[in-house]
C-alpha cells in the first residue's frame, strides 16, 4: 500500500513537472492576412489550427496571434469569406514566436505566378496601386511614390503630368481636357481650400512629393465620392508609417540656365522672405489704414480770404491794416470778398501790386500765404502719401543657386501596450525662375473679310523673375485602440512665398511714336494648415466596418503691396544746324564764312517755300535744292542731339496703383462611411452594401485695398523717368498750384466680400460580384448645396433690385446616380487579367465664389476687366466611360478607353455684351460636349529579352485624343459674325487640349543600385483666354518637356542623384492664330534646370 502511494505521488510530481515545463515552453504564431491582389488587410479574416478549435480573427491591420501553443508542428489555415483558404505548416519550438503571412485570393482565382509580397500593404509601391486599380469598381489611374522617385518630380503638379489624360496650365491640373472647374482635389479624401480667387481647386505645386505616398486619379464616379467633378477626383495620399524605423535626409543644389549666377530683375525683400512669408514691412502702413477707416482726406484749396487770415494769424500783417483795406474797398469783413475786383482792391490796400507780387516773387501773397496755408490745410493728405514706402523701382541682384533640404523619419512603437505608428517629414526649398527674352503682344481684328492680318495694339519686350521660398511639415500618427479600432491623426502645414518683378517696354500704336514701359512688383505668400482625424472600426459580430474623417483646413493667400506703374517716353531728335559741316563740290570742307553763306541761302529757300523748316531731316533734298540755286556744295553733315521725354498718361492706362489683397478660405469636412456584407455566406452572390454621409462647409473672406497716385501736372520728365525720384517724399507734399502727387483711396467695397458654401451629402451604394467574371457598383447620392457670397458694399440706400445684384446665392438639391461594371474577359487569373469596364454617372460643377461675387476689377496679367455674375448657376454633367484593360503580368498593362461627357449649362468665360469697353464675365452657355480616346501601356523589356541592358529597361506611355465643342451664346455669336460671318457656332472648351502624350523610359539595375528615367510630355494647343468679337482666342501652344533623372546607390546608406529638367527648352507661347500666322500674345523660354543631390537613408 505504501509503495502504491509513493508511486502515485511520483506520478503526480511528474505530471506537475511536465505541465510546468509545457507552460514554460508555450509558443506563439503571429502573422498577417492580406488580399493577394491588392495587399490590403482582410479585416475579420480567420486563422486557426487545423483539427482544433483554436483560432484568431485578423484585426484592422490584418494581424492575428495564436498563443499558448505547445512545441510541435501545426497546420495553420487562413480563411476569409469569398477567398480560397490557404494552409501553412508551422513548427513551434520552445517559447519562440513564429511569423507567417497569408495572401488570400478570391475562390475563383488560380494562382500561377507568385505576387509581390510585402510585410505591410505598402501604398507607395507600384504593385499596391496596380492591384488597387485592378480591383477598383471605378476607373482609376495613379502615380506612386516609387514612380515619383524614378522621374524625379519635386511636386504633385509635375508628377501628375505622367497620368493618362492629364495636362497642366501653370500649377493647375487639367484632366481629359477639362479645367480645374471640373476637378475635385482632396488630401487623404478630405477637401482642402483653393488658394486662388478664381479657381475651383488648389494649385498642385503646393504638395511636395517627399510627403506623398501616391496620387490617385479617379475618372468614374461612385456614390461615396463628392459629386462636384467631371474630369477627375484627385486624392493626394500622404506618407503612411513604416513597419520599422526609417530615416531619410536629402539635400540638393540646382541651377537654371536663365537665372542662376546672372544679374536678374528683382524687387525689394523683407527679412522673412526666406521663410516664405513677409515680415510685415510690405503691410499697409498704419497711417493709410487709419485714414481708410476714419475718412480719407481730400485736397483742400485755400481761398483768398483764408490766405489773408493766415498772414494775420501769424502776425505777418496787422488786423487793423486789413480792416482799413477792407473798409477802403467797401467791405465789412473777409467773408464779403466775392469778386475778383474785391480781391484786387484789398491787395492794393495791403501794399501788394497783385497776388503774385510786383518785383520779388518771394514777397507775394502767394508765397507768403497761399503755399504755406495750402500745405498746412492738406497736411493729412501729405502724411498719407509720405507714409507709403518708395519702392517703385526695380533692383538687380545675382540669382542664387536652387537649394532643397528634406528629412523624413518614422517607426512603430508601443503606447499603453498598443501599437503607435508615426511619420514625420519636413522640406525647405528655394529657387529663382525667370526670363529675359519675353514677348508681350495685344492684337485686334477688324472686319475679317477685309483684312489679311491682325492690328497690333501693343508689343513689348518682357522680362520677369520669380524668387520662391517654401517649407512644409507633416506629422502622421496612428494608434491602435484594440484589434478592431484604430485612430489616426495628421497635421500638415505648407508655406510658400514668391517675390515677383516684371518689366515691359515697347510700342503702343495708339500712343503714336511714344514708347511705353510697365513696371510691376508682386509678393504673394500662400499658407495651408490642415489637421485631420480619422477612424477605422470593425464590429466582428455584425461584420460592420465604419470609417470616418474629420478635417479642418485653413488657407490664406496674401498679396501685400502689389505695385503697377505705366509710363511713356519719346525720343526727340534735334538737328544742331549751327554745328553743320558743309563740303564743297570737290569734297573740301567749307570754312566758317562759306558755311554761313550756305546757311543764309538755306534760310532764304525756307522763306520762299522751297525748303521746309525741317530741311535738316532731308540732307539729300537740301543739297539738291542748293545746287539748283547754283550753290557750289557737294554734301553736308548735320550732328543731332536726342532728348528723351518721359510722361505718365492716366488717360491711356491706369494711374500708378498699389494693391493690398488678402484671401482667407477654410474648409471643415466631416465624412462617415458604413459598410457590411450584403449577402450571407450561403448566397450565390457576393458583395457589400455601403452608406454614409458628409458635411463640408467652406468659408471665405476676401479684402482688397487699392490706392492710386495722381500727379497734379506732367512732371515725371523732370526726374529723367526715375520712379524713385518721382515718388520722393518731397513730391508727396500737397500744395496749391504746385507740382505734387496726390494719394487717392480707390478701394471698391464690391471687390471685398464674405461668403460660405455648405454641402450636405448622403449616399447608398452596392458593390457586388455576380459571378467569377462580372462585378459591379451601383449607387445613388443626394447632395444639397447652399451658397452665399456678398460684397462689403453698403446696402442701406440700395433698392431691392440693386441689393440682389450685390449678393450671389445658390440653393440646389440633386439626386445623382452612378453605375460601374467590370467584366473579366478570357482566363480568370489574379495576375494576368483582362477587364472590360463600363460606367455612367451624373455629376455637377458649381460656380466658385469669385465667379458669383458682385465685383468688377482690372486684371493686370491679361490687361482686361473681369466682372462677376451673381446670377451664375451650376452645371450638370452626364458621364459615359468604356474601357478595356489588360494586365499581361505584374507591372505591365495595356488599355484603351473612350469617354463622352455632355454638359448642360456649362460655365464659360464670355463677353459682357452691354459693356462700353471690353469686359469679360462668366456665364452659363447652352451646352458643351467632350469626347475622347485614351491609350495607356506599360512594358518591362525583361519579360521579353535576357540581353544585359535591355532586360533592365521598362517603357510606359499614354496618349489621349479629345474633341470638345461649346455652344456660343447667341448674343456673343451675333457680335462675332458681324466681323466674321462664317464663324462656327461652337468653339473648344476652355483649357481643352486636343491631344496629350506622355512617355517614360526607365532603366533599373538592381545589382548596381542604379536607376535612370527619361520622361517626355506634350499637350496640344488649348484655349488659354476667350477673346472678343472675331479676334481668335488666345491658344496655349504645345510646350514639350523632356526630363532626365539618374540615381546611384553609394554603399548601404548613401545615394547620389542628378536631374535635368526641360531639356528641350521650347518657347512657351500663347498666340492668336489668324490666316495661318501665329501672333504672340505672350512668349518666353523657361530655361533648363539641372540639380545634384545626396541622400542618407536608414
Amino acid at each position: 500500500m505504501q509503495n502504491k502511494l509513493e508511486r502515485m505521488r511520483l506520478l503526480q510530481l511528474l505530471v506537475i513537472l511536465a505541465t510546468a515545463l509545457t507552460a514554460h515552453s508555450q509558443g506563439v504564431i503571429r502573422g498577417k492576412i492580406n488580399d493577394g491582389q491588392s495587399g490590403e488587410s482582410l479585416i475579420g479574416a480567420n486563422a486557426f489550427i487545423e483539427g482544433t478549435t483554436k483560432g484568431a480573427m485578423a484585426d484592422l491591420d490584418g494581424d492575428f496571434s495564436l498563443e499558448g501553443l505547445a512545441p510541435g508542428t501545426y497546420n495553420v489555415v487562413g480563411r476569409f469569406i469569398g477567398y480560397r483558404p490557404h494552409v501553412q505548416e508551422v513548427t513551434v519550438t520552445g517559447d519562440g514566436v513564429q511569423v507567417i503571412q497569408f495572401n488570400l485570393f478570391p475562390e475563383t482565382f488560380v494562382i500561377e505566378q507568385a505576387a509581390e509580397v510585402v510585410a505591410k500593404a505598402d501604398r507607395a509601391r507600384d504593385t499596391y496601386m496596380e492591384n488597387i486599380k485592378k480591383k477598383s469598381a471605378s476607373s482609376i489611374d495613379y502615380i506612386s511614390s516609387q514612380q515619383i522617385k524614378r522621374t524625379g518630380d519635386n511636386d504633385a503638379a509635375s508628377a501628375m503630368k505622367r497620368v493618362s489624360g492629364v495636362s497642366t496650365v501653370g500649377n493647375f491640373v487639367f484632366v481629359r481636357g477639362l479645367s480645374d472647374r471640373y476637378l475635385k482635389t482632396t488630401l487623404n479624401g478630405a477637401e482642402v481650400p483653393s488658394m486662388n480667387p478664381r479657381r475651383n481647386t488648389i494649385e498642385m505645386d503646393l504638395f511636395p512629393t517627399n510627403l506623398v505616398d501616391n496620387l490617385k486619379v479617379v475618372k468614374t464616379q461612385t456614390a461615396n465620392l463628392p459629386s462636384d467633378w467631371a474630369g477627375a477626383y484627385i486624392s493626394v495620399e500622404t506618407k503612411d508609417f513604416p513597419d520599422q524605423f526609417m530615416f531619410n535626409y536629402s539635400s540638393s543644389l540646382g541651377w537654371n540656365t536663365n537665372t542662376t549666377g546672372k544679374e536678374v530683375l528683382s524687387s525689394q525683400r523683407s527679412s522673412k522672405d526666406w521663410l516664405g512669408y513677409d515680415d510685415g514691412s510690405r503691410s499697409l502702413n498704419p497711417t493709410a489704414q487709419a485714414a481708410a477707416q476714419n475718412g480719407w482726406p481730400s485736397a483742400i484749396s485755400v481761398s483768398f480770404s483764408e490766405q489773408i487770415q493766415y498772414i494775420i494769424d501769424r502776425d505777418m500783417i496787422g488786423s487793423s491794416t486789413v480792416d482799413g483795406a477792407l473798409s477802403s474797398c467797401g467791405l465789412g469783413s473777409l467773408n464779403d470778398i466775392s469778386a475778383y475786383s474785391d480781391a484786387q482792391c484789398v491787395l492794393t490796400g495791403l501794399g501788394y501790386a497783385d497776388q503774385w507780387g510786383a518785383s520779388q516773387l518771394g514777397d507775394s501773397l502767394y508765397f507768403q500765404a497761399a503755399i504755406p496755408a495750402s500745405i498746412e490745410a492738406n497736411q493729412g493728405l501729405t502724411d498719407v502719401g509720405q507714409s507709403f514706402d518708395n519702392t517703385w523701382e526695380h533692383v538687380r541682384r545675382t540669382a542664387a543657386m536652387d537649394m532643397k533640404h528634406s528629412i523624413t523619419f518614422g517607426n512603430q512603437t508601443s503606447l499603453f501596450g498598443r501599437q503607435l505608428g508615426y511619420t514625420f517629414g519636413a522640406q525647405y526649398a528655394r529657387n529663382t525662375r525667370g526670363y529675359q527674352d519675353g514677348i508681350y503682344g495685344r492684337w485686334a481684328a477688324g472686319n475679317v473679310a477685309g483684312t489679311d492680318e491682325l492690328d497690333m495694339q501693343q508689343r513689348y519686350s518682357d522680362e520677369r523673375t520669380n524668387e520662391t521660398h517654401r517649407w512644409n511639415t507633416l506629422l502622421n500618427l496612428s494608434y491602435k485602440l484594440n484589434d478592431f479600432n484604430k485612430i489616426s491623426l495628421m497635421g500638415m502645414t505648407i508655406t510658400s512665398g514668391t517675390n515677383s518683378a516684371r518689366f515691359q517696354e515697347g510700342v503702343n500704336p495708339r500712343d503714336g511714336d511714344e514708347m511705353q514701359q510697365q513696371r510691376s512688383h508682386r509678393y504673394q505668400s500662400r499658407t495651408l494648415n490642415t489637421f485631420q482625424m480619422r477612424g477605422e472600426h470593425y464590429m466582428p459580430e455584425s461584420e460592420l466596418t465604419v470609417d470616418w474623417i474629420a478635417s479642418r483646413s485653413e488657407g490664406r493667400m496674401s498679396t501685400p503691396d502689389l505695385r503697377v506703374l505705366f509710363n511713356n517716353y519719346i525720343d526727340n531728335t534735334e538737328a544742331l544746324v549751327d554745328e553743320a559741316v558743309f563740303y564743297g563740290a570737290d569734297g573740301t570742307t567749307l570754312d566758317a564764312s562759306a558755311s554761313g553763306d550756305v546757311l543764309d541761302e538755306i534760310e532764304g529757300l525756307v522763306d520762299d517755300g522751297v525748303l521746309s523748316s525741317n530741311w535738316a531731316d532731308d540732307v539729300a533734298g537740301t543739297v539738291q535744292a542748293l545746287q539748283d540755286e547754283g550753290v557750289a556744295i557737294g554734301d553736308m553733315d548735320i550732328p543731332t542731339e536726342t532728348n528723351r521725354f518721359y510722361s505718365i498718361r492716366p488717360d491711356r492706362y491706369p494711374a500708378p496703383n498699389r494693391f493690398w489683397r488678402d484671401l482667407e478660405e477654410s474648409k471643415t469636412d466631416v465624412k462617415v462611411n458604413f459598410s457590411k456584407p450584403a449577402f450571407s455566406a450561403s448566397d450565390r452572390l457576393e458583395g457589400k452594401v455601403s452608406f454614409g454621409g458628409s458635411f463640408v462647409r467652406t468659408e471665405r473672406t476676401q479684402q482688397e485695398d487699392a490706392f492710386t497716385f495722381a500727379a497734379s501736372g506732367q512732371f515725371f520728365d523732370q526726374f529723367g523717368g526715375s520712379p524713385s525720384q518721382y515718388f520722393d517724399a518731397s513730391n508727396m507734399v500737397v500744395s496749391q498750384g504746385g507740382d505734387y502727387i496726390q494719394t487717392n483711396n480707390v478701394s471698391n467695397p464690391s471687390n471685398s466680400d464674405v461668403g460660405f458654401l455648405n454641402v450636405i451629402g448622403t449616399y447608398a451604394m452596392l458593390d457586388t460580384r455576380v459571378n467569377e467574371r462580372l462585378s459591379g457598383n451601383v449607387g445613388l447620392r443626394m447632395e444639397s448645396a447652399s451658397m452665399s457670397i456678398e460684397s462689403n458694399r453698403d446696402t442701406a440706400d440700395l433698392t431691392p433690385e440693386q441689393i440682389s445684384t450685390n449678393r450671389g446665392t445658390l440653393d440646389e438639391t440633386n439626386l445623382l446616380p452612378s453605375f460601374n461594371m467590370t467584366y473579366i474577359l478570357g482566363k480568370v487569373d489574379p495576375i494576368r487579367i483582362t477587364n472590360l469596364r463600363a460606367a455612367y454617372s451624373k455629376t455637377l460643377a458649381r460656380p466658385v465664389f469669385r465667379e458669383k461675387a458682385p465685383f468688377r476689377g482690372f486684371d493686370f496679367e491679361t490687361l482686361q476687366t473681369l466682372k462677376g455674375n451673381p446670377g451664375l448657376g451650376q452645371t450638370s454633367i452626364d458621364n459615359i466611360d468604356l474601357k478595356l484593360e489588360h494586365y499581361p503580368t505584374l507591372g505591365e498593362m495595356v488599355s484603351a478607353g473612350v469617354f463622352y461627357k455632355h454638359f448642360n449649362s456649362p460655365i464659360e468665360q464670355t463677353q459682357v455684351q452691354e459693356a462700353v469697353n471690353e469686359e469679360l464675365t462668366w456665364s452659363n452657355v447652352p451646352y458643351a460636349d467632350v469626347v475622347g480616346i485614351e491609350f495607356d501601356a506599360k512594358k518591362n523589356l525583361g519579360n521579353v529579352t535576357d540581353a544585359p541592358f535591355l532586360r533592365d529597361l521598362s517603357i510606359s506611355g499614354n496618349v489621349t485624343l479629345i474633341r470638345s465643342a461649346v455652344k456660343i451664346p447667341e448674343a456673343e455669336l451675333e457680335g462675332i459674325r458681324a466681323q466674321d460671318p462664317n464663324h462656327p457656332d461652337t468653339r473648344a472648351l476652355f483649357g481643352q487640349a486636343p491631344y496629350i502624350v506622355n512617355g517614360v523610359l526607365t532603366y533599373i539595375n538592381d545589382s548596381a543600385d542604379f536607376v535612370s528615367t527619361l520622361s517626355f510630355n506634350v499637350q496640344g494647343p488649348k484655349v488659354f483666354l476667350v477673346t472678343q468679337g472675331a479676334l481668335p482666342n488666345v491658344m496655349q501652344q504645345p510646350t514639350p518637356t523632356l526630363d532626365l533623372s539618374i540615381g546611384k546607390g553609394w554603399g548601404e546608406h548613401f545615394r547620389v542623384g542628378f536631374k535635368a529638367r526641360n531639356l528641350i527648352n521650347p518657347r512657351n507661347r500663347q498666340t492668336h492664330l489668324f490666316n495661318g500666322v501665329q501672333y504672340d500674345w505672350s512668349s518666353f523660354t523657361e530655361g533648363r534646370t539641372y540639380s545634384i543631390s545626396l541622400s542618407y537613408s536608414i
